[in-house]
């Protein structure tokens, strides 16, 4: 435990506070923008396939990739939602470690720094794959549905 004056832990635990709201905030609003995107080209693009002239097979194919932009898009839902819930959680006990050094006037170092390691650790590849996997898709069904145009 170290000793440090209240109003540093005061400080600190209104920017861990104000850390997580802004996180809350700026993930749901890129997260809506993020999804709707690849849902709308996706979705678009299979929907455009009905009223091409092209081989079946061909718009099949197509049709598929489209399909697995638009199964990525929601993994990116899914896999943001898991991602933000952690990094939320992490802000939580961070903010506990601050109300609890203001109560006791100490810090336990080696908890502020457990919690640290286990925020910096939360992986987001798992959302930036489907999201690459899903742009994959769209410009897949584009070549392929460009590529038998009639």
């Amino acid at each position: 435990m170290t000793e440090l004056p209240a109003r540093f832990a005061e400080e600190k635990l209104r920017r861990t506070s104000e850390a997580r709201l802004i996180l809350i905030e700026e993930h749901s609003a890129a997260f809506k923008w993020l999804v709707a995107s690849f849902l709308a080209v996706n979705g678009g693009g299979l929907l455009a396939l009905g009223d091409l002239k092209i081989d079946l097979a061909q718009k099949q194919l197509a049709g598929s990739a489209f399909w697995f932009g638009i199964v990525c898009a929601l993994g990116i839902a899914w896999q943001s939602q898991v991602i933000g819930r952690k990094a939320i959680n992490k802000l939580s006990e961070s903010e506990l470690l601050w109300l609890s050094a203001i109560e006791t006037g100490e810090l336990d170092v080696a908890e502020g720094q457990r919690l640290e390691n286990e925020f910096k650790a939360i992986s987001v590849w798992p959302a930036r794959a489907f999201g690459w996997a899903s742009l994959l898709a769209f410009s897949v069904g584009v070549f392929l549905a460009g590529a038998s145009l009639q």
